[in-house]
């Protein structure tokens, strides 16, 4: 994914099903392009422990997998209190409550006052057992801990309870994913992973595409009748237009773009990065002295390639859902980017909705679907 999206811990107990929410939810944000942070998989071998806890209190984006185990769990309570030491407590987690976990009424929550008084009844009493009081370190550590829960359990729970917290429902986790877009910090684009590997949606539009045939004629025939321009092909959605795209892109290697919802492909500078990105990998370009910093510069290398490129052979460029960009975060026009005056040699096939502005498309040759 092009983007250094900030990581997303998730905070959860390893003694009940909290662990299976968490492995879900590892999925789901990694297929949306997310790095995700989790102690099985951050600490590797010899790593420290308390080390990580730190840095997940530090996280500012923290997912908390609400359990009975998790309110009895040494561990996750040590996280909980690192998360609440820092500043946007409330910005920066995002609480899962897993069914039956009840801290909702003050008996539910009295259960768990109780049972860290019993926690640290219980190691006090071991430690007043030992004939030796010396050398316990990291024994005192705990017990400094089980207080340190017992005098703010309350305050959390209290907190907790007032917030309007994400219950699971059948594993959908789109609302959790908008609050968390919502509330994170704007990530940067990671520009040395431009361009974007379309290869798994290609796979996937592709998987089961048949026939198609008078479709893929009319864009030959457009390219062999013109000495460039511009094809729309227009159409409601789900009628097959991306697949169609896809096809052709897999079958014929076109440079190509598909605006979607990940790997912010619907931004400006990624389309244009992507699309400079690919012309170089294929054609062996170099920039001038340094990589562009602007948008506009950038711009500049995609008309100078163009028309370097259509000098010796013929262009195809592809762009998929056009019309999708400003839906998912874009701009509301990438055509701005398109010169209208195209060198011989070059062609443009762009796929859009019928409600896409017609006058955005005017020095387009549309096509109905």
């Amino acid at each position: 994914m092009p983007c250094k999206q900030p990581e997303i811990f998730i905070s959860y107990s390893w003694n009940d099903e909290g662990r299976d929410v968490a492995d879900d939810l590892e999925r789901y944000l990694q297929e949306k392009g997310f790095t995700v942070m989790r102690d099985s998989r951050a600490i590797g071998y010899k790593g420290l422990i308390k080390e990580y806890m730190q840095r997940l209190g530090r996280g500012k984006c923290v997912i908390l997998v609400l359990s009975d185990q998790y309110f009895k769990s040494p561990n996750c309570m040590y996280e909980l209190l690192q998360i609440a030491q820092q500043s946007d407590f409330r910005k920066r987690i995002f609480p899962v409550v897993l069914d039956n976990t009840l801290f909702y009424r003050p008996e539910d929550r009295l259960k768990y006052l109780r049972y860290w008084d019993e926690e640290k009844t219980r190691l006090q009493e071991e430690i007043r057992q030992m004939s030796n009081l010396a050398n316990l370190h990291g024994i005192t550590d705990d017990l400094d801990l089980y207080d340190d829960i017992r005098r703010n359990i309350a305050r959390l729970l209290d907190f907790l309870r007032n917030l309007n917290t994400y219950p699971l429902k059948g594993g959908n986790y789109e609302p959790l994913l908008e609050a968390i877009q919502a509330n994170m910090p704007q990530a940067e684009l990671d520009y040395s992973r431009l361009p974007i590997d379309f290869s798994s949606k290609i796979e996937f539009l592709t998987q089961y595409f048949v026939g198609r045939q008078d479709a893929m004629a009319r864009i030959d025939q457009f390219i062999q009748t013109h000495r460039s321009g511009y094809l729309a092909i227009v159409g409601e959605a789900g009628i097959g237009k991306s697949a169609l795209l896809a096809k052709l892109v897999k079958e014929r290697g076109y440079p190509h773009h598909f605006v979607d919802d990940k790997q912010n492909s619907a931004k400006d500078e990624v389309f244009l990065h992507s699309i400079v990105g690919q012309l170089q990998q294929k054609y062996g370009f170099e920039f001038e002295e340094r990589t562009p910093i602007s948008v506009s510069e950038w711009n500049i290398y995609f008309h100078k390639w163009i028309k370097a490129i259509s000098a010796e052979e013929q262009l195809v460029i592809f762009v998929d859902a056009l019309d999708e960009a400003q839906r998912y975060g874009g701009s509301d026009n990438l055509l701005k980017y398109l010169p209208q005056e195209l060198p011989e040699n070059v062609y443009f096939i762009i796929s859009s909705r019928p409600e896409f502005k017609k006058e955005d498309i005017t020095f387009f040759e549309s096509t109905v679907f």
